[in-house]
C-alpha cells in the first residue's frame, strides 16, 4: 500500500511538473571577472496585467519577454546590450532592449513574438559602462504558446 502511495505520489508530482513546465522561466548566466551576466526569457501571459501594462508590454500567448540584468559586488549596473534571437532555420532578429531604473538597480527588458514550439537561440552580448570586460552568453530556450506544434512536413 505504501509503495502505491508513492508512485501515485511520484506520477502526480511528474505530470504537474510536465503541465507547468513551458510557463517557467529558466535563468541562465556567466561570469566574466568581477561581472555577471544573468537573462532569462518568459512567455508574456505569465505577467501580470499590472506589470505589463506599467512596462509598456501587450500580453500574447507568442509574445515573450527577454530580461537581463549585470551585476558587480551584488548590485545591478548599467551596460550597453545586444540581443539577438536566431531559429533553427537560420533566421536571426535582434530584440530592442529597454533600460529600466528601480530601487537604484538597473535591468533590460525586450519583447520578442515567436511560433508556437519554436526553438529559439539567444545571443546576448553586455559592456558593462565604464569596464572593458564583455560578457557573451548564449543559450536556447523552446518557446510555448498555444494552438498545435506547426506540422512538419517531409521532403519526398
Amino acid at each position: 500500500m505504501r509503495t502505491s502511495l508513492s508512485r501515485l505520489l511520484a506520477c502526480t508530482f511528474s505530470l504537474s511538473f510536465l503541465t507547468a513546465a513551458p510557463a517557467w522561466s529558466q535563468a541562465h548566466e556567466t561570469t566574466s571577472g568581477a561581472y555577471t551576466l544573468r537573462s532569462s526569457t518568459v512567455g508574456s501571459v505569465m505577467l501580470s496585467a499590472e506589470s505589463a501594462r506599467k512596462y509598456g508590454i501587450d500580453r500574447s500567448p507568442l509574445r515573450g519577454v527577454f530580461n537581463a540584468t549585470i551585476s558587480k559586488d551584488g548590485r545591478n549596473v548599467p551596460a550597453k546590450l545586444e540581443v539577438v534571437a536566431g531559429s533553427l532555420t537560420g533566421k536571426t532578429r535582434p530584440i530592442p532592449m529597454t533600460e529600466t531604473t528601480a530601487n537604484d538597480s538597473v535591468s533590460y527588458t525586450g519583447v520578442y513574438d515567436y511560433v508556437h514550439g519554436e526553438v529559439l537561440d539567444f545571443t546576448v552580448k553586455a559592456q558593462p559602462q565604464g569596464s572593458n570586460e564583455a560578457l557573451n552568453l548564449t543559450f536556447r530556450d523552446r518557446m510555448w504558446g498555444r494552438g498545435a506544434l506547426p506540422e512538419i512536413k517531409s521532403q519526398p
